[in-house]
């Protein structure tokens, strides 16, 4: 499965060729030292999970920010959806699975299923992209006391970033529930990006 955005396939087709593959320009940030915040703040999030079929799940976060001092291990943490606002929590639309089919054969993997994500910053630039297959796992204990029931965990991570969820399906409901979504970020990414010292 391709993502264009990600992947920048539109670019590097018109605006390459064989003898001068496209590059990505570089644009530096402005850097405002006023701001003792500035890169830490102003994040957009847009997030989708699906299957080839159907969306599962989509939101737009805008406005996510962290603060220095919950800068934890050299990670900075963007919350999106916190387990404790009830009214953020959203429902997975059906069951998460990913169809395959194959010369007359077809079926589908359980718990499995794509998320694209795309993080904007301040400057609505592209911060980081991400389209990849994710599997939901059973948690071991218990990922929210506010419901009684099965509790799931789905974590993604890579060299640029993480991204944690977690999910309930409460007793004698069909429904699954985004109770918890957070990403997180190396600061040496930020830094690099906007030419900070965090």
């Amino acid at each position: 499965m391709v993502t264009l955005h990600v992947h920048r396939l539109l670019e590097k087709i018109l605006l390459g060729s064989e003898v001068c593959p496209y590059s990505e320009p570089v644009d530096r940030l402005p850097v405002d030292h006023s701001d003792p915040e500035y890169g830490l703040k102003g994040y957009t999030l847009h997030f989708v999970l699906h299957n080839t079929h159907t969306q599962k799940l989509s939101g737009h976060f805008p406005r996510l920010c962290c603060y220095t001092g919950h800068i934890q291990r050299g990670m900075m943490e963007l919350r999106a959806i916190s387990s404790y606002n009830l009214s953020q929590h959203r429902c997975v639309n059906g069951r998460i699975n990913m169809f395959w089919s194959s010369d007359g054969l077809h079926g589908s993997v359980e718990n499995c299923c794509v998320m694209s994500l795309t993080l904007l910053d301040e400057f609505q630039k592209p911060f980081w992209c991400i389209s990849s297959p994710v599997c939901v796992i059973m948690a071991k204990k218990p990922v929210s006391y506010s419901y009684s029931g099965e509790h799931f965990l789905l974590d993604y991570k890579d060299a640029e970033g993480q991204v944690r969820m977690k999910l309930v399906r409460p007793k004698q409901q069909e429904c699954l529930f985004l109770i918890s979504l957070a990403v997180f970020l190396p600061v040496s990414k930020i830094n690099r990006h906007f030419s900070t010292a965090y």
